[in-house]
Order: structure tokens, then sequence, then C-alpha cells
């Protein structure tokens, strides 16, 4: 595709402004997550990512699972952008989805009254749920 920017080569479509400036953003913060500068995020970088925000790595590995689309335990910038796309920008249908994938620590695709009962406490420990 001749005259297309390496993010809009990335994003798959030739974008308008607003699109671009996410994926610049998305960029950016990737490139903040991937310490070795290897390209891609591996599971310790992204715990050591969330650290601030995420006491229990439990939730760190499932999201870091959930953003792991080719299970290749590496998350690639595609990877990344797709899975925090779906998580913004998804129908409550999958995004529904993707919180019982982040709080199913036994991935049986349920979750259990242990399992919602834990998330909430890390969600209230850091002042996100009124």
């Amino acid at each position: 595709m001749p005259g297309l920017t390496g993010l809009e080569m990335i994003s798959g479509s030739v974008a308008t402004a607003r699109t671009m400036a996410i994926v610049r953003r998305m960029y950016y913060r990737f490139n903040r997550i991937d310490e070795s500068r290897d390209g891609n995020i591996d599971a310790a970088e992204l715990n050591a990512a969330l650290g601030c925000l995420c006491t229990c790595a439990e939730y760190s590995t499932n999201l870091f699972h959930t953003l792991d689309l080719d299970s290749s335990g590496l998350i690639s910038f595609r990877e990344f952008t797709v899975g925090i796309s779906e998580m913004i920008f998804a129908s409550a249908i999958a995004k529904f989805r993707t919180a019982i994938q982040l709080f199913d620590s036994d991935r049986d695709g349920k979750v259990t009254a242990a399992q919602l009962a834990g998330a909430f406490l890390v969600l209230v420990s850091y002042g996100d749920v009124r």
C-alpha cells in the first residue's frame, strides 16, 4: 500500500486522524512496557507495568493470556493494539467475555463467587468501585 505510514500499515487500514492518534498513544504505551526493546511484551514486563495497578499477579497473568492472541508467550504490538481496542471499543457482550477471561483464574470458562469477590477486593482497594 504505497504512501501509508508504518502505523497505518500496522493498524491494517487507512485510518482517520483520530484513529491514528489512538494508535500512536498505544504505540507509545507499548514501548514503555517493552523494557527489553525487542518489539514484544513478555509476562514479566506486563507484570512490572501493572505492578502499581494490581496487587494480584493472577489478574496480570490472565490479562497477559487474553492479549497473547497466538499463545506465543509474547504480546506483539498488533496483539496489544487489537486486545486493548477490543476492551475499549467492544460491545457490552464482548467486554463481558473479556471480564470473564480476566477473573477466571482457573480458566474453566466460569467465574465463581470467590473469584468475583477477589476481583472486587482488588478494584475496591484502588478506589475503582464506588
